[in-house]
């Protein structure tokens, strides 16, 4: 009780301000469906070959994530490794900028489209084409370990973008992030991102021994990060809004965050049953296929 109390108190003390509704209204109003990575089932994920399609799909906002190479610039991509989506090897720390440059992102893409060749964008470039196409970006802040470096980056662009805090927002797994991009941005829109059993799902994704045994010893803790994104992450992070995976897509879940003033957009819906659904309570969401 005493840890719950501490918790709401530094909460209120550190807590950033959120943009006040109407100015976020303003940038929100008109989202429907928001092109994951992109539109990563329609070409290759987070390339500008991706946001353009999105673009030309119909969809006027695009997700796509920040990571770092090894010399701090700024790219887009998603995975930890280059493995995945492109044809270089090991974790994307391990390479310059300018080794990046010379990976093929399309390479490993089986969708629609003829792709021959696309680059890993830098994050100036990615923004430069949802300008140019009037996208709102939702900048997915992937690192847990750098958030002042996030921070300064997008500062440093908002003095090439003086509009930036118009038409982009930053959402996050990791509430450092947002706290940290609010402290030096006041002025951005901020989303948290949440799922829910988060620890006891790392397994799904990467390797863990005995992960039966982990998804017990990960409860007591799912339960406290519960608690955590419900009553106090938020507050401090002075959000606008919430992602939440279509798992807890249920009408408490949404009433509980609108009682808030937080407005809720749900990902990844790839389903023509869940998307029929979400339009029909309004609710924006995020999806892989932007061509329905």
């Amino acid at each position: 009780m005493l840890v719950a109390v501490a918790m709401v108190i530094s909460a209120e003390f550190l807590k950033r301000k959120k943009v006040d509704d109407s100015t976020w209204h303003k940038f929100s109003s008109d989202i429907q469906v928001i092109g994951h990575r992109g539109c990563s089932l329609n070409a290759p994920e987070n390339t500008l070959a991706s946001v353009q399609e999105a673009s030309r799909l119909g969809v006027n906002a695009v997700e796509f994530d920040l990571s770092f190479s090894s010399d701090n610039e700024p790219i887009i991509f998603h995975d930890l490794v280059f493995d995945r989506t492109t044809d270089g090897k090991g974790p994307i720390r391990s390479l310059t900028w300018k080794e990046i440059q010379q990976l093929n992102a399309s390479c490993k893409y089986t969708g629609p489209g003829n792709y021959p060749e696309q680059k890993v964008p830098h994050l100036r470039d990615m923004l430069k084409e949802c300008k140019r196409l009037r996208l709102k970006a939702f900048i997915d802040l992937k690192g847990a370990t750098a958030p002042i470096l996030t921070a300064k980056v997008l500062l440093q662009l908002s003095q090439e973008f003086p509009d930036l805090h118009e038409w982009v927002a930053v959402c996050s797994f990791f509430p450092h992030n947002l706290f940290a991009v609010k402290w030096y941005l006041p002025q951005m829109f901020s989303i948290l991102i949440y799922r829910s059993r988060a620890l006891t799902h790392i397994g799904d994704y990467v390797y863990i021994p005995f992960n039966n045994i982990f998804k017990k010893i990960c409860l007591p803790f799912d339960l406290l990060l519960e608690v955590l994104v419900y009553f106090v992450w938020w507050r401090i992070c002075g959000t606008n809004a919430v992602f939440f995976d279509e798992e807890v897509a249920i009408a408490p879940e949404v009433n509980f965050w609108k009682a808030r003033s937080q407005d809720v957009f749900v990902y990844n819906v790839n389903s023509h049953d869940m998307k029929a659904y979400l339009r029909s309570l309004d609710i924006p969401y995020i999806t892989d296929d932007c061509s329905n």
